[in-house]
């Protein structure tokens, strides 16, 4: 089987369309849920679902983004990853059913085992969800996947609340993900059309895994800084505060994820394509990033301006301690969509193997962090810092595959920063309030978008003039 890439915008549009509703209707369910729950329930729910994450980040081996690189690839090679992968989710199935008791009164929840038990199930599913994104990714169909994610979504809202408004607490989001995670692979495995085969060979797997070890350490890294860190929190802290940690970090979190998986799987297979026209890649890559930080950063900046009326209009009085979590995350986030482009990058020019160790440093410095202080703000303030070195790291480092120089690669990066923090810096020099949430949020939001286009438009004039172009030919304006 060789599958072509295809390069035009129709597959970010419905990449990003996609995701953009999924998030959306997920945030929503969250509000309503965050009205029915309690903050230690969402803070159990964070461990359960960060020792689950850390799973399916082996289970999955960095498999989906070595297909997408395999060009052309064999059926055989497709059921060898899937069935490697099969392997791995009955271990670590078997694994929860048996130590799930050990691994409860080891944080010091015991009543986790249940839920635990019952979420494991959902680590079944991966080997077929690793296999049919892979294809989707390679053929950039991402309108299977958007169908597939808005039937699950849907699912899950109707199941969790319906739960939740009946008092099973925190066992109806466990309940809700484990069937919206069955629908959501079924759907995708109708829509592709592939059934695994009993093909395997060891060569082909030898070949795979070359391709995605490096990716999986890198991910597995990753995972274990962001749901290692939530566990740590949960343990030192106790449920209450990480539940308030979890909502503070929702909202950025659903933003970073909508950008994140809209702009990685297209862009990926698009690197891949240029990889070896470095002329193309590296204009692929300095026009992907201004144009997208272009958007990205102003979106950040609004949120970390709006947080406080925005988390009470949203979630209610009840929540109001996790103001300042959001603001911190924000930024948080900011650095990590900027570093995830670069990423794809690294991967594409299978050159991300240096890289692993910085992931490393910072997995070892925010769970250090966890036992050193006791101020949980004064850590993610540590993490905010660790990630911005790494970026500027990243960006040092990413001149050695492009055919740029520094300044334009800081340029790509940054230049959309100027207007941000002066919008960012104005919206607190204006200090209005208002006894309405709804007006105060209007008004801020209004009030900072104007600044920043007006002074994009004389500091970013070249990619202002880019969006209200393209604007005009989705609306038809000539």
């Amino acid at each position: 089987m060789q599958i072509k890439f295809i390069n035009n915008k129709k597959p970010f549009l419905i990449r990003f369309f996609e995701k953009s509703l999924s998030q959306f209707i997920q945030l929503f369910i969250q509000i309503l849920l965050s009205r029915l729950l309690y903050p230690s329930d969402f803070g159990i729910v964070a461990i359960l679902l960060a020792i689950i994450n850390i799973l399916q980040v082996i289970i999955q081996f960095g498999l989906t983004v070595a297909i997408v690189q395999t060009n052309p690839i064999s059926n055989i090679t497709i059921s060898t990853a899937f069935w490697f992968s099969t392997v791995l989710s009955i271990l670590f199935f078997s694994l929860i059913l048996f130590f799930s008791p050990i691994i409860s009164s080891s944080i010091g929840m015991p009543n986790i085992v249940l839920p635990l038990r019952l979420l494991s199930f959902s680590l079944l599913f991966i080997p077929f969800q690793t296999i049919s994104h892979a294809i989707i990714m390679k053929k950039l169909l991402f309108s299977y996947s958007f169908i597939a994610s808005l039937i699950s979504n849907l699912l899950y809202g109707l199941i969790t609340l319906i739960l939740a408004s009946a008092g099973f607490n925190y066992h109806s989001i466990v309940i809700g993900h484990i069937i919206s995670q069955f629908i959501f692979t079924t759907i995708q495995i109708y829509f592709i059309k592939w059934i695994p085969t009993f093909g395997f060979s060891f060569k082909n797997l030898s070949l795979i895994l070359r391709k995605s070890i490096n990716l999986f350490i890198s991910s597995f890294l990753f995972i274990i800084s962001d749901s290692i860190f939530s566990i740590f929190i949960g343990y030192r802290f106790k449920e209450r505060t990480l539940g308030l940690y979890n909502r503070g970090i929702k909202i950025p979190l659903t933003l970073y994820s909508t950008l994140d998986s809209s702009i990685s799987p297209v862009a990926l297979p698009l690197f891949v394509l240029y990889e070896k026209d470095n002329l193309k890649f590296t204009n692929y890559y300095l026009s992907l990033n201004s144009k997208f930080q272009f958007l990205i950063q102003p979106l950040f900046g609004l949120l970390y301006v709006i947080s406080s009326p925005l988390i009470i209009f949203l979630l209610s009085d009840r929540w109001i301690e996790a103001i300042e979590f959001m603001k911190l995350l924000t930024i948080d986030f900011l650095f990590s969509i900027m570093l995830s482009i670069t990423l794809q990058a690294f991967v594409a020019k299978q050159r991300n193997s240096f890289l692993l160790f910085f992931h490393l440093i910072k997995a070892v410095i925010l769970i250090a962090s966890v036992f050193l202080y006791t101020d949980l703000i004064f850590i993610i303030y540590l993490k905010i810092f660790t990630s911005l070195i790494i970026l500027q790291i990243y960006i040092f480092l990413t001149k050695f595959i492009l055919i740029t120089n520094i300044f334009e690669l800081f340029k790509s990066f940054y230049l959309s920063s100027i207007p941000t923090l002066i919008s960012i810096c104005s919206i607190f020099l204006f200090n209005f309030n208002s006894n309405s949430l709804f007006i105060e949020l209007f008004v801020k939001t209004i009030v900072f978008l104007l600044i920043y286009f007006i002074l994009s438009y004389f500091i970013n004039k070249d990619i202002f003039i880019f969006y209200i172009n393209e604007l005009k030919n989705l609306l038809k304006i000539k």
